[in-house]
């Protein structure tokens, strides 16, 4: 029987991320598509004043009256996993949701459980696919449908969309085409899969790559490292967690940098020319804005001033 009848398709939705803010919306306005629920990650409190702040894709669903569930555990929570049966969703979605869902879950949905996920899959399976492309120099990525399974985006694939990645781009500017495109792509592929749901194809597990949850002290830079692969940690750190070294025992941002072709000693720091530069394996990277730790950031030459030692010394590695 052709699905489409069934219009519009009902959807429970889980997802704590920005990136899933674009489609999730989409999905909202489209008469196609009826979302029923949000399930995200509780609330955490974050800054130094703890304030508890609500994800941007939370505050969406509470703009459209959508309902919104939060559970510490989605698998033990079986009073909430009886809410979703009497709901009965067609499908059930996640996007950079951060639980893996069991097989009761992945029962749930009348139609598909599906996962999105921003890679070209079985590439970059994990936690941080966006930085992991940047870092290891791709020329392309993708959008990832794929059918939901107990085990971390391995799951068959329904469709995978491509795009370049311009060699100058930062993962917030990635991050951002990569949710526009899900959103423009997104409600075709649900009817597709509507229509034909047993239209996947298995991933080879053989070819398949992870890539880890940041933590902040991934920033730390080698100054061993090529310029390039420094470069490439900055743009994919990029706003979080940056890239930094330490200077008096405190943690020294590097906010803006480029590379120069000058041969300087790793780590080593020279202050010549109205410009400010640190030594690579290969050349070296010139500074243009740093912040250290709990200060303001600083163009170069201002900081230069209030910190004169800091020139032709060796930073750590």
């Amino acid at each position: 029987m052709n699905n489409t009848k069934k219009m519009p398709y009902s959807i429970v939705f889980l997802s704590s991320g920005d990136i899933a803010a674009p489609v999730f919306e989409e999905l909202i306005k489209n008469v196609d598509f009826s979302v029923k629920a949000l399930i995200c990650q509780p609330n955490k409190a974050q800054g130094r004043e703890k304030v508890m702040k609500k994800s941007l894709i939370q505050l969406i669903a509470e703009r459209n009256e959508i309902k919104i569930f939060q559970p510490e555990n989605i698998s033990s929570d079986n009073d909430l996993l009886k809410i979703i049966k009497e709901i009965k969703p067609d499908f059930l979605i996640t996007f950079a949701y951060g639980q893996i869902l069991n097989k009761e879950w992945l029962e749930v949905s009348s139609i598909a459980a599906i996962n999105i996920h921003a890679s070209i899959l079985p590439k970059y399976r994990g936690a941080s696919p966006i930085q992991a492309a940047i870092l290891n120099g791709d020329r392309e990525t993708g959008i990832s449908i794929m059918k939901m399974e107990e085990k971390m985006d391995a799951g068959p694939v329904y469709f995978i969309h491509k795009i370049k990645i311009n060699e100058n781009i930062f993962a917030y500017m990635l991050h951002d085409e990569l949710a526009n495109l899900a959103r423009d792509i997104i409600p075709d592929d649900l009817k597709k899969i509507a229509e034909t749901p047993h239209s996947f194809k298995a991933q080879n597990d053989n070819e398949a790559t992870y890539c880890k949850k940041i933590k902040r002290e991934d920033g730390f830079l080698d100054f061993q490292s090529n310029a390039s692969t420094i470069m490439s940690m900055f743009r994919a750190y990029n706003p979080w967690p940056g890239i930094y070294t330490t200077f008096r025992g405190k943690r020294l941002k590097l906010l803006d940098i480029e590379i120069e072709s000058d041969i300087i000693p790793p780590g080593y720091v020279v202050c010549d020319e109205d410009k400010l530069k640190i030594g690579t394996m290969d050349g070296c990277i010139s500074v243009k804005q740093l912040q250290i730790e709990s200060k303001q950031s600083l163009h170069h030459n201002v900081f230069i001033i209030g910190q004169q030692d800091f020139c032709n010394r060796y930073l750590p590695s």
